[in-house]
């Protein structure tokens, strides 16, 4: 990316035209031209080919796009609340106060989409670690590696709420879906520290999703896990084209949440002896197949007798008062 004054000398413009005339002029001509786009922060202008932008960037991933669903939020307590808040879903209608100025960095809980597209949510937790832009706007940043200090190219997608350039990251560290992000203020203001908890590799029992017959599946499996993560968030997945082919039948299909609710709850209550299932769980469980924030998928359960409250964010299921 070039900011207007670097382009301008190799630009043959009429001599006696001031600078900020041909700056204005250049910005405006390349603002109309569609193989260009401004990069840049806030106020800062920065020029780059739309060719060169990758196609995750231009075009958000499928599995990132959330289409709103009505629910009803007085159905939500006090603890469903909470646990809201704990997820912080980019797409919550909740929003959380941003952390005081001299705040260094957070760490966050990597859902199941982000994983799956090597992206992270743009909330208001983690907004103020990277710079200001317009709803429209696309800024190309640095993301550094917290282990090794290896720069990575990233993009900052406001209008979708998103940081896409870490799939490779995430794969060569084996990240889990679940896995604890620490992310880090650096110096440059268009530059982000990222980092994983680490910890000694050991092999952990943990959900595993997988298709069979077009349906999906949860099974406990063990797995080398190098990082922290909360159990009651990791999932990992047996097939991933088979997933992604279970994503877009749920998709082209318009299954209601409710459908994929009772699909979904008997599968993980399964997986454990009292044959109940955390929100959080089922939340991520939910996003392997359709991209829901947890407010429509807590209402849906607390407003259906069949799911019942245990204490503790548990919840039981009873088919017969479905």
């Amino acid at each position: 990316p070039l900011p207007p004054e670097e382009i301008l000398p190799e630009l043959d413009l009429p001599p006696d035209m001031s600078q900020e005339v041909q700056i204005f002029s250049l910005n405006y001509a390349l603002s109309q031209d569609g193989r260009f786009d401004d990069v840049g922060a806030g106020d800062q202008v920065l020029w780059y080919l739309y060719r060169l932008e990758p196609p995750e960037v231009v075009h958000p991933p499928r599995r990132l796009l959330y289409t709103p669903i009505p629910y009803d939020r007085s159905w939500l307590n006090e603890e469903l609340l909470q646990l809201e808040r704990e997820i912080d879903d980019e797409f919550s209608e909740w929003i959380a106060a941003p952390p005081p100025p001299d705040t260094a960095g957070v760490t966050i809980t990597l859902t199941y989409p982000h994983r799956r597209v090597g992206t992270l949510p743009l909330t208001s937790r983690t907004r103020f670690l990277f710079p200001a832009g317009g709803n429209h706007q696309r800024t190309r940043i640095t993301l550094i590696d917290g282990r090794t200090g290896e720069p990575m190219e990233g993009w900052v997608v406001y209008e979708h709420r998103y940081v896409f350039g870490l799939e490779q990251w995430y794969e060569e560290n084996k990240i889990p879906s679940g896995a604890f992000i620490k992310l880090e203020r650096a110096a440059d203001p268009l530059t982000v520290i990222v980092d994983y908890l680490p910890r000694r590799l050991k092999r952990e029992w943990v959900r595993v999703a997988r298709v069979v017959d077009g349906q999906l599946l949860f099974e406990m499996r063990r797995k080398a896990i190098r990082c922290e993560y909360d159990e009651l968030m990791i999932i990992g997945e047996d097939d991933t084209a088979s997933v992604d082919t279970l994503w877009i039948e749920t998709e082209e299909a318009q299954r209601s949440l409710y459908e994929i609710l009772l699909e979904v709850f008997p599968e993980l209550a399964k997986l454990s002896p009292q044959g109940t299932v955390h929100a959080k769980t089922l939340y991520n469980a939910v996003n392997v197949v359709r991209r829901c924030p947890p407010g429509p998928i807590f209402a849906e359960m607390a407003s259906r007798p069949c799911f019942i409250p245990v204490g503790g964010g548990y919840w039981a299921y009873n088919e017969e008062l479905c």
